[in-house]
């Protein structure tokens, strides 16, 4: 039978913390090549991932939407 420390001890050894980043690195990658290619309006490409538009603004959004590796 696990003790109360162990059973804390468990929890937090697993919590990662933070949020859980809303897109894969490759969701990630696609969104900066159509942001690229002006194929598509930022509105349109905002929507298509299910992000505000300030994401696909962001200089660096692969690193700001999945976070650090």
């Amino acid at each position: 039978m696990l003790g109360f420390l162990d059973v804390t001890q468990q929890r937090w050894s697993s919590h990662r913390g933070g949020r859980r980043p809303k897109l894969t690195a490759d969701q990630a990658a696609l969104l900066q090549e159509l942001y690229g290619t002006r194929d598509k309006t930022v509105q349109q490409i905002a929507d298509l991932f299910g992000v505000p538009r300030e994401t696909v603004y962001r200089p660096r959004a692969v690193d700001a939407v999945i976070g650090p590796t």
